[in-house]
């Protein structure tokens, strides 16, 4: 799909700010697998997904309890990532709108999810 490299800009920018030990995470196995291609798994992504995906075989189900994560979200998953990283609180970071003939044809919100005693960046 047009418009990974929007995605993947603004992924990398809020990892940044978040700090070194920043992960990616999201919930669904495809959407997973989106990022990681386009960030190149830089930072690492991980999938804490409902069901068993590949991410588990991988060991990246759940992120580092320490970690910040970045969660990203589009328009077809609503999964609640505080309901998939207990422990966990998690603020909205912003909307990524991909345009494409004249319209909107997505969004990806990015969250900030921190460990709930603080982020040990």
């Amino acid at each position: 799909m047009d418009g990974w490299d929007q995605v993947a800009g603004a992924v990398e920018n809020a990892a940044a700010a978040l700090g070194p030990k920043t992960v990616v995470a999201s919930c669904q196995y495809a959407l997973c697998a989106h990022v990681l291609a386009a960030i190149d798994d830089r930072p690492q992504v991980y999938c804490p997904t409902l069901r068993r995906t590949e991410f588990d075989f991988m060991g990246r189900r759940e992120p580092p309890a320490d970690a910040p994560v970045l969660y990203v979200a589009d328009d077809h998953y609503h999964d609640n990532p505080v309901d998939l990283m207990p422990g966990r609180i998690c603020q909205p970071l912003g909307i990524v709108p991909i345009e494409g003939d004249g319209r909107i044809l997505e969004h990806y919100r990015l969250s900030a999810c921190l460990p709930r005693g603080g982020a040990n960046n």
